[in-house]
């Protein structure tokens, strides 16, 4: 089977940006399984036909209906590799006040935040790191 090329606009509607009925991601998805290599290859899909300005605002901060982030997605399941990993590229594309007020301690609907979630998770090895 021929391998097709993906438009700019189909990476952005139809695999990056489209939304679930909890108005979660692909991106989401692979981070609350803890699946690295999906969200790998999300990044590197995104990188290459996202705009700056999407990466940061509709990969990387975009939260679902509960107001959570990716990270919150992989603090919540204690997966410390997948939240490295989005914490660099995060440090790619987003400056280190972004990343404080809109990952680390922005909190969802109920007022959870990533950094709550790795300390009740005891993912001291993140925390540590920050």
């Amino acid at each position: 089977m021929a391998k097709e090329k993906l438009s700019a606009n189909e990476v952005k509607n139809n695999l990056s940006l489209a939304t679930d009925c909890n108005g979660m991601t692909a991106w989401h998805a692979a981070a609350e399984r803890g699946n690295l290599e999906i969200l790998q290859e999300i990044w590197n899909l995104a990188k290459e036909k996202l705009t700056a300005d999407e990466l940061k605002n509709k990969l990387l901060l975009t939260t679902d209906i509960r107001g959570r982030t990716v990270l919150h997605e992989a603090a919540n399941i204690g997966r410390i590799g997948v939240l490295h990993k989005l914490r660099e590229w995060a440090t790619e594309r987003l400056i280190t006040e972004e990343i404080n007020k809109n990952l680390l301690f922005a909190g969802d609907n109920t007022g959870v935040t990533v950094w709550y979630l790795a300390a009740y998770r005891w993912i001291s090895d993140y925390l540590t790191k920050l």
